[in-house]
């Protein structure tokens, strides 16, 4: 009886050793999967070549990082650009149903408002819009205005351009018939 006591006893203990040695094993490559520990054998102060172009990378990107924090400083001493009426281009167009729509091209605006007025032989039809962004250039959301509105002649065109607490104003003249 004894004897059977030990081969359960010795199986017991290789399935707990076996256990354990899967555990260790798990963690292990647990932790390299994660970055936390390196098992591959260092070469005691030999450099390889990624080991160079890592530091070289490094080095590099520093040198970046340093010459953005110079050109903010220094963009930051010179005055930023202001926007004035010569940054609104005013262009009209005669639709297929009569209308009259007006589009804008702003330089250097980013957000803001819009104003349009518009007169004719004493009569006025104002519209508001909004700045939409683009890269490019941006623009007034858009207006259209309908020929009855005002009627065929010499229309005054007014557009003040509101952003950041500041407004310009764009005026042309345009003949309808």
């Amino acid at each position: 009886m004894s004897i059977k006591k030990n081969k359960k006893l010795n199986t017991r203990v290789k399935k707990i050793l076996i256990g354990i040695f899967l555990l260790i094993l798990f963690a292990l490559i647990s932790l390299k999967l994660f970055g936390l520990i390196n098992l591959s054998p260092t070469n005691n102060g030999d450099t390889t070549n990624a080991d160079k172009a890592s530091e070289i990378d490094a080095a590099n990107k520093q040198k970046f990082i340093e010459n953005q924090l110079i050109n903010e400083t220094t963009n930051n001493n010179t005055e930023p650009s202001v926007s004035t009426s010569d940054n609104i281009i005013i262009l009209t167009s005669r639709e297929s149903d009569g209308s009259i729509t007006i589009t804008t091209r702003l330089s250097q605006y980013s957000d803001g408002t819009c104003d349009l007025t518009i007169s004719n032989n004493g009569q006025t039809h104002t519209q508001s819009a909004t700045v939409i962004y683009q890269p490019e250039f941006s623009t007034c959301a858009g207006f259209n205005v309908p020929l009855g509105a005002l009627g065929a002649g010499n229309w005054q065109i007014s557009l003040t351009v509101s952003s950041k607490g500041i407004s310009n104003i764009k005026t042309a003249q345009v003949e309808i018939r």
